[in-house]
């Protein structure tokens, strides 16, 4: 069959992560009589402020400021830890706050995000794989990772590797990094560093994009991947191929194919283009080929199809990773508009 000519695509995931960090919340402590230099109320206040000086309040300093308010504290201070703990167990995800106080006759405003739910140094641990990698989003609280919005492609692709590897050893040697602890921290500037390495236009996120063949039959042949996703794949041991439909007119119905490369690949693991609602931080398959924001991983284990999306909000609480019903299948893979990319170890 001759051939007819040669098509490229090339699809864009640019705006990745939901982090809309929630409404901005003030509380005010007043109702007792100080004096009027700003001294330290106890050690609540003083504890307080030093957590919170770098801009977040994590799961384990939540924990050391409640242990410390079960203590014996001066009569302001006490007032300042039962209002500030009431007020942030409102609160069980990741928030942006502004907390306002006062000592003696100043008023002193913290701002930070609060993250009850994990802290960066605290390692991922579950029964499988899987589980772990349900407690990881590519949002953070570190300072040095800048592109959390952008770099759900890279956190995807670490995701796929650790699947497919059961470790991130590889990843992190080729990313320069020595210490191969599952931490939160780690992970996230894993993420940070592939993104940075892969993200050669220097344009938000990542582009997924391949050549592929047209006969004349209609027949689509030879899909070959190219742009920033096959770079970041191929920097930490993977091999990423393009799943089109067979035939221009069945171009969105991969069913026949997935089915096939599924039963040849069972362990591949599916780097699926989605869009991200950035008010809701909902996702949906995409309404267009060119409307996706987003990279999920769609992978089957168990004899059960999961997606795991690291747009989430939140660290540690396990809700990255979910199960797919079959319609959400024949949605979000088998006839999506979206980029679809298979992952192999190379």
């Amino acid at each position: 069959m001759s051939l007819m000519l040669v098509m490229k695509i090339k699809l864009f995931s640019r705006c990745c992560i939901f982090f809309c960090l929630g409404l901005l919340f003030t509380g005010a402590l007043t109702g007792w009589i100080l004096p009027v230099q700003a001294a330290e109320l106890g050690p609540f206040d003083r504890a307080l402020t030093h957590y919170t000086a770098d801009g977040a309040l994590d799961s384990q300093e939540y924990a050391a400021l409640k242990a410390l308010s079960q203590k014996a504290l001066p009569a302001a201070d006490l007032s300042l830890a039962k209002h500030f703990l009431s007020f942030a167990a409102k609160y069980s995800a990741f928030t942006r706050m502004t907390y306002s106080y006062y000592r003696g006759e100043r008023s002193l405003t913290l701002r930070f995000v609060f993250a009850p739910t994990y802290a960066e140094d605290q390692l991922l641990s579950g029964r499988s794989p899987r589980e772990v990698l349900s407690k990881l989003s590519q949002n953070d609280l570190l300072h040095e990772t800048v592109f959390d919005h952008e770099r759900c492609g890279a956190a995807a692709l670490l995701s796929a590797h650790y699947l497919l590897y059961g470790h991130f050893k590889l990843a992190f040697h080729q990313l320069g990094m020595a210490e191969a602890a599952l931490s939160y921290r780690n992970l996230h500037q894993a993420q940070e560093a592939l993104y940075r390495r892969a993200n050669t236009d220097h344009q938000p996120g990542l582009t997924s994009s391949f050549r592929y063949l047209i006969y004349t039959n209609g027949r689509i042949g030879n899909p070959l991947p190219e742009g920033e996703v096959k770079q970041a794949a191929d920097l930490i041991g993977l091999k990423a191929l393009p799943i089109p439909g067979p035939t221009v007119t069945r171009f969105y119905d991969r069913r026949q194919t997935l089915a096939s490369f599924w039963k040849k690949h069972p362990q591949a693991v599916f780097l699926v283009g989605v869009t991200l609602n950035e008010d809701t931080g909902n996702i949906r398959p995409p309404s267009g080929p060119l409307s996706q924001n987003h990279f999920v991983l769609i992978f089957k284990q168990n004899n059960q199809i999961w997606l795991l999306n690291s747009g989430v909000l939140d660290n540690g609480t396990g809700s990255a990773l979910r199960a797919l019903k079959p319609a959400d299948v024949q949605a979000y893979l088998y006839q999506t508009m979206g980029s679809v990319d298979a992952l192999l170890k190379k």
